[in-house]
Order: C-alpha cells, then sequence, then structure tokens
C-alpha cells in the first residue's frame, strides 16, 4: 500500500529461499531500481529547470490549444510590460500580442518551424522568434515551443550606425 502511495523506500522481508523469497527479493531489486530511476528523472528535470530559468532568451511552451503550460522568467522581462501577464494555464491568444499569438498558431496549424522578426509596441520592440512544434513520433503536434530573442537594442545600434554613415558622408 506504501507503493501505491509513491513511497518506494519499503522492502519486503525475505523469510524463505523458496519461490516467495525470490520474488520477495525481486521486487525489492525492482524497488531500489524504481528509486534510481525516480532519482535520475528528478536530477534531469532540475537541470532542463535551472537552463531555462536562467536563459537570457524567453521561452514559452503552449499544448495543442494555444495554452500557455510554461513560460521561463526572461518573457516576463521581454513581453511582461508589452502584453501583460503571461500566465500558464491562459491562451496564448489572450496576452495582448496578437502578432506572437498569430506565428504560434500557424506553426500549430502546418507543423512546421518558423522563425520570425515581430515589431511590438508600436515598433519600439524588436523581436526574434523560433517555434517548433512538439512532435511526439508518428502523431501530430501536441504543442509548440516559442524562443523569443530581444533584439531591440541591436536594431538600435544598427540604425546609430546608418546614421553616423549618412553624416559622415
Amino acid at each position: 500500500q506504501a507503493m501505491a502511495k509513491g513511497d518506494f523506500k519499503q522492502h519486503v522481508p525475505i523469510t524463505s529461499r523458496d519461490e516467495i523469497g525470490q520474488l520477495a527479493r525481486n521486487f525489492n531489486h525492482l524497488v531500489v531500481a524504481l528509486n534510481e530511476t525516480i532519482g535520475a528523472l528528478k536530477q534531469e528535470t532540475n537541470k532542463t529547470e535551472n537552463i531555462l530559468a536562467n536563459m537570457s532568451e524567453g521561452v514559452i511552451a503552449v499544448d495543442h490549444d494555444g495554452r500557455i503550460l510554461f513560460s521561463n522568467p526572461a518573457v516576463e522581462q521581454t513581453l511582461g510590460a508589452i502584453c501583460g501577464p503571461i500566465l500558464e494555464g491562459t491562451s496564448i491568444k489572450s496576452i495582448g500580442c496578437p502578432e506572437l499569438a498569430h506565428v504560434m498558431a500557424q506553426v500549430l496549424q502546418h507543423q512546421e518551424s518558423q522563425s520570425n522578426e515581430l515589431e511590438l509596441n508600436d515598433g519600439k520592440t524588436s523581436l526574434i522568434t523560433h517555434i517548433a512544434p512538439i512532435l511526439p513520433p508518428g502523431e501530430p503536434a501536441s504543442g509548440a515551443v516559442v524562443v523569443l530573442e530581444d533584439i531591440t537594442e541591436l536594431k538600435q545600434l544598427e540604425q546609430l550606425r546608418r546614421d553616423f554613415v549618412a553624416n559622415v558622408s
């Protein structure tokens, strides 16, 4: 019963050398293997969460209906002031960035990756989006992931360079 509730630290006492004893040994080996597997999965999950949390690029994952499953802190920094709060469980269409919602919908519909440059906030914010469908083998897209790269400063520097070259000429 403890294992049914997720407690995999239980061991069955081995009281005989017959089939019941062998079953108990096998059960105890299974418990050790399950603990190792669960530990490895938790470690991988923590590593992935740390990587995503510390990326400078924003990452949003949506399900096949466009509901937000995940967003990292960089999304809030990049889009929060422009599009409003990015909340898990809400539709990508409801965040106040119709341009992003549109390209996400295209990727979900056509199940093909896209990279786009988006101008938001009346052209004051420039983003490069890299969007890829989540494609389980042999199945339709179960969602999509977008990586948002804020290139606003880069575009401003490029404009300054162009202006400088024009003034020098």
